[in-house]
């Protein structure tokens, strides 16, 4: 853990514990937690920036002299209906931020380096071959310990009109083409985020049951647009309990690049030069850490 890491983190854990604590009303605590989102730590939910924007028309404590009592009563209940919702994932924050400077120091201090490491994410420009790779080491750890999904492009000729979500057993279901009129868009293609999340989250459910080695193909913007995926990822990946073989953007996404940071996360980088050799090192790591 860096010391700008450890900074960033003391400080989201100070406004979480005067949340939980009830020091300051969730509203305050909110628009707090909002602030140091939008300035860039990356520690922070967005579930708070977007609690702050259901609750940014409630006065913040120093503006509560401006209004009268009636009025200001009113607004106030309105925190009656996000209380709980918003303690809840404050404790949960709290409590994964524990674990992981716990984690962390403990790693730092026995020098553990890469052993302290079972999230395994490949990263490459587009087409380079990642998920290729990801269905090479599929095929040889066998189905039997890998369970998952992996994403495969829809094409027509030579025309790339969408894609789709394989598990590892191959059922499989189109999640984005340039016919779909969702209004999720990335690109040209309009994302069924709905029909990804009924076919992902149950795959990644079981899969966390059953097998080893969790298949996350691909962690990416058009994935991301889903939040039971954003919450399921967190959790997997907070889960030391399993290997995850998945793959990652180059490009920059707050929610993303949260995960990119984990104690627990290697990030692989692959390439026209590495990608016919690096099969065999991804794979020994793999293996030494699930036999």
């Amino acid at each position: 853990m860096t010391n700008e890491e450890k900074k960033q983190i003391e400080e989201l854990v100070s406004i979480l514990e005067d949340v939980i604590h009830e020091k300051i009303p969730i509203h305050l605590g909110c628009c707090q937690l909002s602030g140091l989102y939008h300035s860039g730590n990356p520690w922070v939910w967005s579930d708070f920036d977007e609690y702050y924007s259901k609750l940014n028309d409630i006065p913040l404590p120093n503006e509560y002299g401006l209004w009268n009592e009636e009025a200001l009563n009113t607004k106030l209940t309105k925190l009656d209906e996000y209380k709980n919702e918003v303690l809840r994932a404050a404790q949960q924050l709290l409590n994964e931020l524990k674990v992981y400077m716990s984690a962390a120091l403990a790693c730092n201090k026995n020098g553990d380096g890469d052993s302290g490491k079972n999230v395994f994410l490949l990263t490459g420009k587009p087409r380079v071959g990642k998920s290729t790779l990801i269905k090479n080491m599929i095929h040889c750890l066998g189905s039997e310990r890998c369970g998952g999904f992996y994403t495969e492009e829809i094409r027509d000729d030579n025309e790339r009109i969408g894609f789709k979500c394989v598990a590892v057993d191959g059922e499989s279901l189109e999640i984005a083409s340039i016919k779909n009129n969702s209004t999720f868009k990335i690109g040209r293609y309009g994302v069924d985020v709905k029909g990804f999340e009924d076919f992902v989250i149950p795959l990644l459910e079981s899969s966390l049951q059953s097998k080893k080695v969790i298949v996350i193909d691909e962690i990416g913007f058009m994935q991301m647009l889903s939040l039971p995926f954003q919450e399921w990822i967190r959790k997997i990946v907070f889960d030391h309990q399993h290997v995850v073989l998945g793959t990652v953007p180059v490009d920059s996404h707050t929610e993303i690049d949260r995960i990119k940071n984990h104690f627990r996360v290697k990030i692989i980088h692959i390439s026209e030069d590495n990608r016919d050799t690096i099969a065999d090192e991804i794979m020994q790591m793999i293996l030494t850490k699930i036999e």
